[in-house]
């Protein structure tokens, strides 16, 4: 690459690769008509989706030809220590803020139940123990936004729950309860 005249570092060279790629995803997508919709997932953290998966979230969302909408994964608790849910959620918003790019929230009720060894503090790390309601919660903050389309939990797994984990049983209980109730925003 660089031999043939080449300018770009190296992860500028990912970077303009995954663009490409998802690029022609979206263009593919749209030769099956133009009322087809795609979306990507990425990491909720900024800094992980540039640096290391080389993904330019912010071109995609800007620029058109990428995405129709967007569903970061935002398995963070509130406690958080460098990636807290509410903090993360405000940046995506204003990402998408006029842009087009529909935005729905990934929320993580996998961690139901369990620690986050990545939180941080104690209190942060079991965040996912102590609050039977983290879900709900979570989208009540999210419906408050006027950028926020939906939420999407991850995983179905977990979503057809069969096991015998109060914590995830309590967290269902909440958001099937949330789901019946009508979002501020529509």
């Amino acid at each position: 690459y660089l031999s043939a005249g080449g300018t770009l570092s190296l992860s500028d060279w990912r970077r303009a690769n995954v663009s490409a790629l998802v690029s022609s995803i979206y263009g593919l997508v749209k030769t099956y008509g133009a009322e087809k919709e795609f979306g990507v997932s990425p990491s909720g953290n900024f800094e992980t989706n540039y640096n290391t998966c080389y993904a330019d979230i912010e071109r995609w969302v800007k620029q058109a030809g990428y995405c129709d909408y967007i569903v970061p994964q935002l398995y963070y608790g509130f406690l958080h220590e460098s990636c807290s849910f509410e903090e993360l959620l405000d940046r995506w918003c204003g990402l998408t803020d006029g842009s087009g790019v529909r935005l729905s929230v990934g929320l993580a009720l996998y961690k139901a139940g369990k620690t986050d060894p990545y939180a941080g503090a104690q209190a942060a790390r079991e965040e996912w123990i102590a609050s039977d309601d983290l879900i709900a919660r979570q989208i009540r903050v999210s419906r408050d936004r006027t950028q926020y389309g939906g939420f999407v939990v991850f995983s179905y797994a977990d979503l057809m729950y069969h096991g015998t984990e109060g914590a995830k049983i309590h967290q269902l209980e909440n958001l099937f309860s949330l789901m019946n109730e009508e979002s501020p925003n529509g």
